[in-house]
């Protein structure tokens, strides 16, 4: 995953937050600490700014002059003669910042949007700390430069991109991919571009687009974002007609459930194997999903039985989603967020859970966890001590309370190839002396 660093101020219960995002990047602290406050802000901003699709709503848009000042200062008429030519164009980067900072003012209120259902909220004041005038993030996207928002009653754009450090950026034309495909080498910003895909002005809007959500992208280097959100057993365990309602409404929810009910059996993941031998292993039977008119058929299997996932353990319909998506719909560079993984399974299942994550890792999928388990914890630093885990691709960061600022702060606590559990330790230690006490009564 390429290089993405997340600022934050005096949003819901958190004063100050710093994290940087890795491939398996670790969140830790007590309730109500503001874990999911980041996930959903990071999940809203991903989903809404890297893929650009807020910025065209429809095909349509794509044939009107709304987006004319791309066609005029990125794709002329001399550039493309000149790609035909198979001539290589060095593009000047401000250009290039100028039209994505152009993209992003024109989206905010979609991203505004975003954000509200995200966090299923009315009023986006009511994210922002209490006694605090506005809610801060700064999104720092590697070589694209800062990404600066206020939120108040409103989200503002404080601080758009700057310059691309400096980075060549060269249109080369290449037969090789279908339309776009964006390389990053140290001292340039490649995109190879395949000018036959100018059939006509709507599919160059399009290739526009594709451009701009490629340089973006490139940066993040990762494709599609999966979100299992707390309670998933029970999301699953209800699922009827009634969930297109949730649907449509766009929240965390239903965007889960979106994805939930879209998942093809009929497609297996490259690692459907390995997955499919673990899910077995760990719940002696597996589960499988049926498409059906309206919702779904999920099934566990345990032997001969057949149970529908309602009458299935908690635990199993659970972890129900992670392991569909697993053996049916993640793919290479893809970004997956769980809050609490070890949600409903017993300590040893906590464990093995982490052995899993290990495994979506090999195969280059992108995670981001909340956890309270010290279980699961101890088990990835065992993986990483035993190097079947890269030390070099994990972040880790614990919520503390702050009492000068009543609110809770981030301390990175992954140093040396180990996350620490002082937090848990400090927790055993208080039921140590409780118990000595108690004997000594």
């Amino acid at each position: 995953m390429g290089m993405l660093t997340l600022k934050l101020k005096n949003l819901g219960p958190i004063s100050r937050a710093e994290m940087c995002i890795k491939p398996l990047t670790i969140l830790i602290g007590p309730n109500s600490a503001g874990k999911s406050y980041v996930t959903q802000l990071l999940y809203s901003f991903l989903t809404s700014v890297t893929e650009l699709s807020p910025y065209y709503s429809s095909v349509s848009d794509l044939s009107t002059k709304k987006y004319s000042y791309v066609v005029d200062n990125l794709m002329s008429e001399e550039i493309r003669e000149k790609l035909y030519n198979g001539t290589i164009i060095e593009l000047k980067n401000e250009k290039v910042v100028s039209i994505i900072n152009n993209l992003l003012q024109n989206s905010k209120l979609e991203l505004e949007e975003g954000i509200a259902r995200i966090f299923g909220t009315k009023t986006l004041r009511s994210l922002v700390k209490e006694n605090s005038k506005t809610a801060d993030f700064d999104f720092i996207l590697g070589k694209l430069g800062i990404l600066s928002f206020k939120l108040n009653n409103k989200l503002s754009l404080h601080r758009s991109l700057e310059l691309l450090n400096k980075n060549k950026i060269l249109l080369i034309p290449s037969e090789k991919y279908s339309n776009i495909k964006v390389k990053w080498t140290t001292n340039s910003c490649e995109i190879y571009i395949n000018y036959e895909a100018f059939s006509s002005k709507r599919s160059l809007r399009r290739i526009e687009y594709e451009l701009i959500s490629s340089i973006m992208s490139s940066v993040m280097d990762f494709q599609k974002i999966f979100y299992l959100p707390p309670g998933r057993s029970a999301i699953i365990n209800s699922l009827d007609a009634a969930a297109s309602n949730l649907i449509v409404s766009g929240s965390l929810t239903g965007q889960f459930l979106s994805q939930f009910i879209a998942v093809d059996s009929s497609e297996k993941s490259e690692m459907w194997a390995s997955v499919s031998a673990f899910e077995k292993n760990m719940f002696k039977g597996f589960v499988t999903i049926e498409q059906a008119p309206v919702i779904p058929k999920v099934v566990y299997h345990f032997g001969k039985m057949e149970l529908p996932i309602r009458r299935a353990s908690s635990s199993i319909s659970e972890l129900t989603p992670l392991f569909l998506y697993a053996k049916h719909s993640l793919k290479k560079g893809d970004l997956i967020i769980i809050e609490e993984p070890e949600a409903h399974l017993h300590p040893e299942n906590q464990a093995n859970i982490a052995k899993f994550i290990a495994l979506l890792l090999k195969n280059g999928i992108n995670i981001i966890i909340t956890t309270h388990s010290d279980y699961f914890l101890t088990r990835l630093n065992n993986l990483i001590s035993k190097k079947e885990i890269d030390a070099n691709s994990i972040s880790a960061y614990l919520f503390k309370l702050d009492n000068s600022s009543n609110g809770y702060k981030t301390t990175p606590i992954y140093k040396n190839g180990k996350i620490s559990s002082v937090n848990f330790l400090q927790i055993d230690y208080v039921l140590y002396k409780e118990k000595l006490m108690s004997q000594h009564k």
